[in-house]
């Protein structure tokens, strides 16, 4: 398993989820600002959770 699909998944076992907008929501039952990376010729939004002591990033994209 890629460590993106792994970070996905702890994610989901966490509590994680989303809307139908594509907002990510903690277990808490907030909604998660994220941070934007941006590329030259584009731009993803990002969010992290913590796993084993680290702050791992989870793409939203992906994890949607």
């Amino acid at each position: 398993m890629s460590k993106s699909n792994e970070m996905i998944r702890v994610a989901t076992q966490k509590g994680y989820s989303f809307t139908k907008e594509g907002k990510i929501i903690n277990p808490k039952g907030k909604i998660i600002k994220g941070t934007v990376i941006k590329s030259k010729a584009s731009s993803y939004k990002k969010f992290g959770i913590n796993y084993k002591g680290m702050s791992r990033p989870i793409l939203v994209h992906r994890f949607i």
